[in-house]
């Protein structure tokens, strides 16, 4: 069986969450015929899409050509918004995992999805967690290497990762801004053939700190079953951990464990 791991879906319109909710960059479409269309955040262009990032059916016809038997849909980062009002962002991120949930109902066999949460706000987070898990039926959810400003180590997220494994959630983590060395790399489009490796690749600055000393500050013995995702795109491979059998990270783990003591 063939499992493309790594797809982004957006809904095929949503509400004006700026007009909504206030704040400028929520990501908002703007459709230019029936096949494609344009995310924008506030004013700011972002990306040229086209329907196969919201129809299934389209998506289903690239499936077979590329003979992928089911994909695992996700949204795409720009969508994480940990940087606004996490009330407001937990009903943005309500809004997405329901159209992940309706794609799922329609083509169980072909498809598996991820919520997303407002993770700027972990007690929100494990709400909307539940929602999708109990509700939904969403077997993973997809975050940010640095959601709210704080890498995978920092204790107000180890009753997210608790929560994950108490309702059997499998992670996925994703590359998002803010970007490692961003400040310099504003051209090329290094944000992603750079910034994306050195988020989530191995070695990884954001990754190491965000996984391996998540098992000398605690996270990992909080919550002994946990398993993530860590994925670079651009490199194609996906390291897991941090007990993935064929992963890096416990070998990376346990390196760091002997510097755990000075934390």
């Amino acid at each position: 069986m063939r499992v493309d791991v790594h797809t982004h879906v957006v809904p095929e319109r949503w509400q004006d969450w700026a007009a909504r909710c206030g704040g400028g960059n929520w990501p908002r479409l703007e459709h230019r015929d029936d096949c494609r269309a344009t995310i924008f955040t506030g004013a700011q262009f972002f990306r040229d899409i086209d329907d196969r990032s919201w129809n299934p059916t389209r998506r289903l016809e690239d499936m077979d050509r590329l003979r992928i038997d089911v994909q695992a849909l996700s949204p795409p980062p720009v969508m994480f918004c940990y940087w606004a009002d996490a009330k407001a962002n937990q009903g943005f991120a309500r809004m997405q995992n329901a159209n992940v949930a309706e794609i799922v109902a329609k083509h169980p066999k072909r498809f598996v999805g991820m919520a997303t949460v407002p993770l700027q706000a972990p007690a929100l987070a494990i709400e909307e967690l539940r929602h999708a898990r109990e509700r939904l039926g969403l077997s993973a959810v997809e975050i940010g290497t640095c959601p709210g400003g704080r890498d995978f180590d920092d204790p107000a997220l180890f009753e997210f990762f608790a929560a994950c494994v108490d309702l059997d959630v499998a992670v996925f983590v994703h590359p998002a801004a803010p970007l490692i060395g961003l400040d310099r790399m504003k051209k090329y489009y290094f944000p992603l053939i750079v910034g994306n490796p050195l988020e989530t690749g191995w070695p990884s600055p954001r990754s190491s700190s965000a996984a391996c000393s998540s098992g000398c500050r605690g996270c990992a013995s909080a919550s002994p079953t946990a398993a993530a995702r860590f994925r670079s795109p651009w490199r194609g491979s996906t390291t897991a951990g941090p007990c993935g059998p064929r992963g890096r990270l416990p070998f990376r783990a346990s390196r760091a464990s002997t510097r755990g003591a000075s934390g």
